[in-house]
Protein backbone atom coordinates (compact mmCIF):
# COMPACT_ATOMS: atom_id res chain seq x y z
CA UNK A 1 0.00 0.00 0.00
CA UNK A 2 1.22 3.26 -1.18
CA UNK A 3 1.60 6.36 1.56
CA UNK A 4 -0.35 9.59 0.96
CA UNK A 5 3.30 11.33 0.99
CA UNK A 6 3.99 8.56 -1.95
CA UNK A 7 1.05 9.77 -3.97
CA UNK A 8 1.84 13.44 -3.04
CA UNK A 9 5.46 13.38 -4.00
CA UNK A 10 4.81 11.69 -7.89
CA UNK A 11 1.69 14.53 -8.23
CA UNK A 12 4.15 16.68 -7.35
CA UNK A 13 6.51 15.39 -9.59
CA UNK A 14 4.32 15.59 -12.60
CA UNK A 15 3.31 19.27 -11.55
CA UNK A 16 6.64 20.47 -12.50
CA UNK A 17 7.16 22.30 -15.63
CA UNK A 18 10.11 20.60 -16.31
CA UNK A 19 9.59 17.40 -16.14
CA UNK A 20 8.71 14.41 -18.68
CA UNK A 21 9.68 11.14 -17.52
CA UNK A 22 5.88 10.05 -16.69
CA UNK A 23 6.21 6.56 -17.79
CA UNK A 24 9.64 6.17 -15.98
CA UNK A 25 8.21 7.71 -12.81
CA UNK A 26 4.76 5.18 -13.11
CA UNK A 27 7.27 1.91 -13.57
CA UNK A 28 9.23 3.25 -10.38
CA UNK A 29 5.82 4.08 -8.14
CA UNK A 30 5.02 0.49 -8.73
CA UNK A 31 8.27 -0.54 -8.35
CA UNK A 32 9.01 1.23 -5.15
CA UNK A 33 5.77 1.81 -2.59
CA UNK A 34 8.15 2.56 -0.21
CA UNK A 35 8.21 6.49 -0.42
CA UNK A 36 11.73 7.44 0.49
CA UNK A 37 13.11 4.23 -2.10
CA UNK A 38 11.09 6.12 -4.77
CA UNK A 39 13.19 9.19 -3.77
CA UNK A 40 15.97 7.72 -4.26
CA UNK A 41 14.91 6.05 -7.47
CA UNK A 42 14.37 9.42 -9.04
CA UNK A 43 17.59 10.75 -8.13
CA UNK A 44 19.82 7.64 -9.44
CA UNK A 45 17.38 7.60 -12.28
CA UNK A 46 18.38 10.88 -12.90
CA UNK A 47 14.45 11.75 -13.34
CA UNK A 48 14.61 14.87 -11.68
CA UNK A 49 17.73 16.50 -9.97
CA UNK A 50 18.75 15.56 -6.50
CA UNK A 51 17.50 19.44 -5.07
CA UNK A 52 14.54 19.50 -6.90
CA UNK A 53 13.27 16.12 -6.07
CA UNK A 54 14.29 16.24 -1.98
CA UNK A 55 12.42 19.96 -2.18
CA UNK A 56 9.04 18.03 -3.14
CA UNK A 57 10.08 15.09 -1.23
CA UNK A 58 9.88 17.27 1.66
CA UNK A 59 6.79 19.23 0.77
CA UNK A 60 4.93 16.46 0.95
CA UNK A 61 5.51 16.63 4.80
CA UNK A 62 5.14 20.52 4.70
CA UNK A 63 8.82 20.82 5.86
CA UNK A 64 11.77 22.76 4.02
CA UNK A 65 14.53 20.90 2.27
CA UNK A 66 18.10 22.20 3.61
CA UNK A 67 20.89 20.71 2.03
CA UNK A 68 23.18 20.00 4.31
CA UNK A 69 26.30 19.66 2.40
CA UNK A 70 24.99 23.45 0.72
Amino acid sequence: MQSPNHNAFVARLRASPAFDSARELDELAVRHTDGLELLQAVIADKLAPKEEACRFWADTFNVAFVDPFA
